[in-house]
């Protein structure tokens, strides 16, 4: 069993903290001048009809772009920023979540202050600058700004090679997960695999809150007949609960303290991926939503 990429613990709602995919030109795209020292630009234009029935504030865009061999000049790909401005000189706050220099093949997270449900937004991506040695998205472009809106946590799990359950936010809520999850290749980037039935993934008791939450997560199975989800948010005295496992598996109450959890169970479809999204209100769960 794998988990995928961006675990978020989230305070806001779920219309906002759900990641488009990769952007979409719709029309056109504008011409962009590179910025200052940069060799190259291009031009990402949101596709407004996947952006939902309103608009989105403070919204994480996924930014899925290969910008082609020899364009990206730093081993760490630090000479990729992203700006809000044709010119290049107006940074907004980025992730590079992964990036290979030889090919320019990566994938980093963008900020966009609003996301909108009716016109196309545009980000502009300038690169290949070989006098660019350090990161470049510090201070108030800093990854962490790309998520602090809103949400309580983030987990990319890593590369698929070295698994990782740091928190991409600025609140340093580490995870933990039971039952042995290894590194594996995921939907996006890297993952989680998991042997054994069900995963318990944990975070800090940080998270604790009696308010409105959503959870979201990408799962795939290649063991399993079906998925059953059981989310265990809102607990009272430590940390929130996201348990996935085979159907039929026999879920120990003493293992989980399930008498102070808020719990609701679906089936999931298997072996594709698939997004699943929790959200509770005020003392219950309220959703869980499949793809």
């Amino acid at each position: 069993m794998r988990l995928l990429t961006a675990l978020l613990f989230v305070g806001s709602a779920f219309a906002q903290s759900v990641p488009m995919g990769s952007v979409a030109p719709t029309t056109a795209p504008p011409a962009c001048t590179p910025a200052s020292g940069y060799a190259h630009c291009r031009v990402l234009t949101t596709d407004y009809t996947q952006a939902g029935s309103s608009d989105s504030s403070y919204f994480p865009l996924l930014v899925s772009v290969t910008l082609g061999s020899s364009r990206v000049q730093n081993a760490s790909c630090y000479d990729v920023i992203f700006t809000s401005d044709s010119g290049g000189t107006t940074k907004i706050p980025w992730e590079q979540e992964a990036c290979t220099q030889a090919t320019g093949a990566g994938i980093w997270w963008v900020k966009l202050a609003t996301l909108s449900h009716t016109v196309a937004k545009t980000v502009y991506v300038s690169y290949d600058n070989a006098s660019i040695s350090t990161p470049q998205n510090t201070g108030s472009y800093a990854p962490t700004a790309v998520w602090d809106s809103y949400t309580s946590s983030v987990y990319h799990l890593s590369n698929g090679t070295t698994l990782s359950l740091l928190d991409s936010t600025g609140n340093a809520n580490m995870s933990n997960c039971a039952n042995g999850p290894s590194a594996t290749a995921g939907y996006i980037a890297g993952g989680a695999a998991f042997t054994a039935s069900p995963v318990i993934c944990a975070g800090s008791s940080s998270l604790d809150s009696t308010g409105n939450r959503t959870l979201s997560f990408w799962t795939a199975t290649s063991n399993c007949s079906s998925v059953a989800v059981q989310a265990y948010l809102d607990r009272s005295s430590s940390s929130d609960y996201l348990v996935v496992g085979c159907t039929g598996t026999v879920w120990a109450a003493s293992a989980q303290n399930s008498a102070t959890y808020t719990k609701q169970s679906t089936v999931a479809p298997t072996s594709a991926w698939t997004h699943i999204a929790v959200t509770k209100t005020t003392g219950s769960i309220t959703h869980i939503y499949v793809n």
